[in-house]
C-alpha cells in the first residue's frame, strides 16, 4: 500500500511511510503547506455554495499526499477547483438535505419523553451517521474517480459497510471536531486558524486511503512486459 511514497532520507534514517509515524511524519513535513491549503479553503467557500468544491478540492490534494508522500498542494488544488463543479455541487446539495432531515428530526424529539419522540431522536441520529460517514466518502471518490455520480454513491455506501472500523473513526474525528464549537467556539476559531480543517481533512484521507485501494481504487498501472 505504501509503496507509492516518495523515498526519503533524514538524519540516517529512511521516512516513516505508514501508522502514526508516518502519519505525523507527513504533518510534521507539510504543517505550513497544510495552514496555506487551510486559508485557500476558507477563500474558496466564501460564497458558502462553493464549500462541496473546495472540499472535494482539499481532499483531491490530501489523498494524493497520502498515496504518494509528496503533492503540489496549491496547483492541485486549484486544477481541481477548476475542474470538478457540477457532481461536487450535486453532493453537496443531497448531503445539505440530508443534514436538514437530520436536524429537524432531532428537533422534533427535543424534549419529548414519549415513544415517538425516541423514534424521531433515533431516526436523527441515524441519518446524522449516514450523513457523516457517506459523505466523507463521497467527497474523496469525486476527487479521485471520473464516475457517473450514482455510482460514486454507491461506492461511498459500499465503503461504509465494508469498513466499519475506518467509519467509526471517520465518525468520531468529525464529531470530536465540530463539538469543540459548540462546547468552547474560541478554542475552535483557534485551532480553525492553525489549520485544524485542513488537518482534519488530511487525517480523513489517511485512514480512508486504505479502503480505498483495497476496494475501489486500482493499484498502479501493471509493470510492463518485458
Amino acid at each position: 500500500m505504501w509503496q507509492h511514497f516518495r523515498k526519503k532520507e533524514g538524519a540516517g534514517r529512511p521516512a516513516p511511510r505508514s501508522g502514526i509515524k508516518g502519519y505525523l511524519y507527513l504533518i510534521y513535513t507539510y504543517y505550513w503547506q497544510m495552514l496555506f491549503l487551510n486559508i485557500c479553503f476558507c477563500l474558496a467557500c466564501i460564497p458558502i455554495v462553493t464549500i462541496p468544491i473546495a472540499l472535494t478540492a482539499l481532499n483531491r490534494v490530501y489523498i494524493k499526499l497520502c498515496r504518494d508522500g509528496v503533492v503540489l498542494f496549491w496547483e492541485e488544488f486549484l486544477s481541481e477547483c477548476r475542474s470538478n463543479r457540477k457532481k461536487p455541487l450535486a453532493a453537496g446539495f443531497l448531503y445539505g438535505v440530508l443534514l436538514f432531515v437530520c436536524y429537524y428530526l432531532l428537533s422534533l424529539s427535543g424534549g419529548v419523553l414519549d415513544l415517538w419522540g425516541m423514534l424521531t431522536g433515533i431516526a436523527g441520529l441515524l441519518v446524522f451517521i449516514l450523513a457523516v460517514i457517506t459523505g466523507a466518502y463521497t467527497f474523496i471518490l469525486l476527487a479521485v474517480q471520473e464516475l457517473p455520480f450514482q455510482v460514486l454513491l454507491k461506492n461511498a455506501r459500499f465503503l461504509a459497510a465494508l469498513c466499519p472500523g475506518q467509519s467509526a473513526v471517520i465518525l468520531a474525528l468529525v464529531v470530536a471536531f465540530f463539538a469543540v464549537a459548540l462546547i468552547e467556539p474560541l478554542i475552535f476559531l483557534l485551532i480553525f486558524l492553525l489549520g485544524g480543517f485542513s488537518i482534519l481533512q488530511y487525517s480523513i484521507c489517511w485512514i480512508a486511503l486504505s479502503p480505498l485501494l483495497k476496494y475501489v481504487l486500482k493499484r498502479e498501472q501493471p509493470e510492463e512486459a518485458p
